[in-house]
């Protein structure tokens, strides 16, 4: 919003990728623009260590549930390491492919609309497990503020979703596909490992 409000639409378009260190630059002076510019590769730095964490472990917690194909190779993990290797070469492996063969920017586009509907459903979940524990005597963790810091997450995430549907209506649907593709092969995996 402040870059839309700080330059005009054909210099935005014009600068491209280098919008943000233009403003930054521009509003807070050489030093204060590569200052800015080094707090966000921190923060960038930060959610990919995130991503690396986290996603090959999903995929380790799914086939470990033998919800994902393959289950019993992804599964395994590293003794040595304690680490699920194999999810992780495959997470790699993947995103190489994605690299590759698609934009990446694009992705990152499409993907945003389901990212933000899966927080606003995590969001919506505190809501449930206070209802479920309204005393707080078997909690572990108690939201600080809480109903505000949710209700404004939901709010800011709408806010994201609404802006995609109006903006990127084409991203929305693919992502949406995307998910729906991917529940089928959910409930048939479910299915038989119920069965096994």
């Amino acid at each position: 919003f402040g870059v839309y409000q700080s330059l005009p639409a054909n210099t935005i378009v014009k600068l491209g990728q280098n919008t943000t260190l233009y403003m930054a630059t521009n509003a807070f002076g050489i030093i204060g623009g590569r200052l800015l510019s080094i707090a966000v590769l921190i923060s960038l730095l930060g959610t990919l260590n995130g991503k690396i964490v986290s996603f090959p472990r999903v995929l380790f917690a799914m086939a470990n549930d033998g919800l994902f194909p393959f289950a019993k190779q992804f599964a395994k993990i590293n003794m040595r390491s304690r680490t699920p290797n194999k999810s992780i070469w495959f997470m790699i492996f993947l995103g190489i492919l994605m690299i590759v063969f698609t934009n990446p920017d694009r992705l990152t586009d499409i993907a945003i609309f389901t990212t933000f509907l899966f927080y606003i459903l995590v969001f919506a979940g505190v809501f449930k497990l206070r209802k479920k524990d309204p005393f707080g005597e078997k909690r572990s963790f108690s939201m600080p503020l809480y109903p505000w810091i949710p209700i404004v997450a939901i709010c800011g995430s709408l806010y994201v979703e609404i802006s995609e549907i109006m903006h990127d209506l084409s991203g929305v649907i693919i992502s949406i596909a995307i998910v729906a593709v991917g529940y089928p092969v959910y409930i048939f995996l479910s299915r038989r490992t119920n069965r096994e």
